[in-house]
């Protein structure tokens, strides 16, 4: 086999240092609140649709397990028989519910530079939406703004 004769200069690098980009070039698109708020009511309004639109409930197809429905349904004593509707149902509430508030604890996410979800939003959201004040109890009224 025969070697190749190489010069220095016809060596690839072990690696290739990447073009510098300033911070100042790279622009942030961040939403308003109100553009938020407004992209949260056109889903919340797409998802009613669609309930709306339903002929036949699938009660198969859902991304919260019914078992695990039924099971939380079954813990209050003066529930004894339950429909095959209602985890259905409970299903979507629970969907809608968890699209809401991660969808306004998102807002706040953004508002501090953040690219990850935390604690901290999820508990300043509850504590700036009213009907979300059912679940001061859980988070403490701490004032996260």
């Amino acid at each position: 086999m025969e070697r190749m004769n190489m010069e220095a200069g016809d060596r690839f690098p072990l690696y290739v240092k990447a073009p510098s980009i300033e911070r100042s070039s790279i622009k942030h698109v961040e939403l308003t609140y109100e553009k938020h708020l407004e992209n949260l009511d056109k889903l919340l309004k797409a998802q009613k649709a669609e309930i709306e639109n339903m002929q036949n409930l699938d009660f198969r197809e859902h991304q919260l397990p019914l078992a695990r429905i039924k099971k939380v349904m079954k813990t209050d004593e003066d529930v004894k028989m339950i429909s095959s509707e209602a985890p259905a149902l409970f299903a979507k509430a629970c969907e809608l519910f968890l699209i809401e508030i991660t969808h306004r604890a998102w807002i706040h996410t953004e508002t501090k530079r953040r690219r990850t979800l935390q604690k901290e939003d999820i508990k300043s959201c509850i504590s700036r939406t009213e009907i979300f004040d059912f679940l001061l109890d859980l988070v403490g009224t701490h004032n996260y703004s």
